[in-house]
This record gives C-alpha cells, structure tokens and sequence, in this order.
C-alpha cells in the first residue's frame, strides 16, 4: 500500500498514478513477482543499534 504524504500536490498524484497504470498495463505479472535480483531482508535493530556503520559507502 503506498500513502502519499500531505505534501504532496493532486497533479503529482494523478502523475504517479498513472506510471502504475502503464507498468501494469504492460505485464501485471512481472509486477506481481518484483523484485527479481534485489535482496530483501529485515533490518536487525538491535545489532545496528550496538554496532553502527558510520562510514559512507564510495561504491
């Protein structure tokens, strides 16, 4: 479920609604199974709360 902020103004909406209609109108099914190659995972609190990575990534 995605919920726009109150920021956000009603042709900025109506713009991204839109986008989702095309992709869906393309190929619903391969929406239906994205992400394909990113990995999704949770994030451990508790570890990142003990142990910070505190550099920037050059990559």
């Amino acid at each position: 479920m995605i919920e726009p902020t109150k920021t956000e103004s009603p042709r900025t909406i109506r713009a991204f609604a839109n986008a989702i209609k095309e992709i869906l109108q393309q190929d619903p099914e391969e929406v239906k199974t994205s992400p394909k190659t990113t990995p999704v995972r949770r994030i451990k609190e508790a570890e990142a709360n003990r142990k910070p990575i505190l550099k920037a990534s050059l990559a």
